[in-house]
């Protein structure tokens, strides 16, 4: 986020066009949403068993990666749209009606 201040005066409080120019800037400052805690934990036991882990986020490209290699899912994660998504995910219902998630061409663990 950037920040920046103007000292307005009461003419030019209303003419909302011109309101953000002449600014001052002041800086930046960033943010970050650490992952909750307890997850690179269980990315770690997921492996160790034999489970492949994928991550589906809304993030852009660049705050995936950087997530994805703050839990270890990978540093050089393959993204995929959401058309590739649909196209590589299959949903289809367990023995016991619960919903489930396959990978196309992927045929479950034994």
């Amino acid at each position: 986020m950037a920040f920046a201040y103007r000292v307005l005066g009461n003419k030019e409080e209303k003419d909302k066009e011109r309101i953000e120019s002449g600014m001052i800037f002041l800086g930046l400052q960033g943010t970050i949403d650490a992952p909750r805690t307890g997850v690179k934990e269980a990315v770690e036991i997921c492996k160790r068993a034999g489970i492949r882990v994928v991550m589906i986020t809304g993030d852009n490209k660049v705050t995936a990666q950087a997530i994805a290699k703050e839990i270890d899912i990978g540093k050089k994660v393959p993204l995929l749209s959401t058309k590739r998504i649909q196209k590589v995910l299959r949903y289809r219902r367990s023995a016991n009606g619960h919903r489930r998630i396959d990978l196309r061409g992927e045929r479950p663990r034994r």
